[in-house]
């Protein structure tokens, strides 16, 4: 099981990866492009969308759309004709702010957290969007939201402020979308790993990115480390299964704010890779709305 590279794009801050199996492809974004990217399950056909700000992350609606979380809200994106829709826009008197990872519960309600991108103070937020396009402010005081996952039966959710770098766990009300009191499943503190990007498996594992480490980890439900590989690049930045049989792991990476050194000892940041998993994923909830 070894990780190897599928494109070396060379993304500035790659992020938000998802596979669509109707497509057949998958999906990320490059926030500081900024751009919606898209390859064949092999890397080949490799095309990009320019978006017009920062995209933090995205979900894929039932018909052709797309709901990006973009720096200034949340747009409903329709390819064919290019045409953007703004849905939510709860930060816009907040400048510095943008959306940073989001991603759909089992019902379809798209979670997103916003950051403030000039600097790391806890004003962010973490807002749903449910089916009827009604945006609401969930949590408060977040730095960088991220590792945003949820069990296999829907009624456990993962969540970390990536400053914090602890990936905290809560019971959820699938039926009501809602979060009960945090508790820590993964504390990173004693390392250099930071939380970023973080996905499930089918056998109810965690697998969360970590990036300044530059390590993917496998956690057991109880928050045991179970495996872990190292990249060659120190910004690992999230990942997702994919694939036919949901068995590759595609994993993204960033160059952003690495000096000159740093990119000289890691060539392939802002990669993207890939990894032959030893169990299956969890096919992406789509947006109900």
């Amino acid at each position: 099981m070894n990780i190897e590279v599928l494109i070396p794009c060379r993304n500035m801050l790659g992020e938000s990866p998802l596979w669509c199996p109707r497509r057949e492809r998958l999906y990320w974004v490059d926030i500081r492009a900024p751009a919606l990217l898209h390859c064949a399950a092999d890397g080949s056909d490799l095309r990009t969308w320019q978006m017009p700000e920062e995209i933090g992350s995205f979900a894929f609606c039932e018909g052709e759309d797309f709901l990006l979380a973009l720096k200034t809200g949340l747009y409903r994106y329709t390819p064919a004709t290019t045409a953007f829709r703004r849905i939510a826009a709860p930060d816009v008197n907040l400048p510095h702010h943008r959306f940073n990872e989001g991603k759909c519960d089992a019902r379809g309600r798209f979670w997103a957290g916003t950051m403030n991108d000039l600097v790391r103070e806890a004003t962010g937020s973490l807002f749903r969007l449910g089916a009827d396009l009604q945006c609401t402010r969930m949590r408060t005081a977040i730095a960088v939201p991220n590792s945003m996952a949820w069990s296999v039966d829907g009624t456990t959710m993962y969540f970390a402020d990536t400053e914090r770098r602890v990936i905290d766990v809560f019971d959820f009300d699938l039926d009501d979308g809602r979060m009960g009191q945090a508790r820590p499943f993964a504390d990173l503190r004693s390392g250099e790993g930071r939380p970023d990007g973080a996905t499930v498996d089918s056998e109810n594992c965690l697998w969360s990115a970590e990036v300044v480490s530059g390590r993917v980890v496998r956690y057991a439900p109880n928050g045991r480390e179970i495996s872990a590989w190292k990249l060659p690049v120190s910004k690992v930045t999230s990942l997702t299964f994919g694939g036919p049989d949901l068995r590759t792991l595609y994993i993204t990476s960033g160059r952003y704010r690495l000096s000159a050194q740093e990119l000289a000892t890691q060539p392939l940041a802002g990669a993207l890779f890939v990894l032959q998993a030893p169990v299956a994923g969890l096919p992406a909830s789509c947006f109900a709305g």
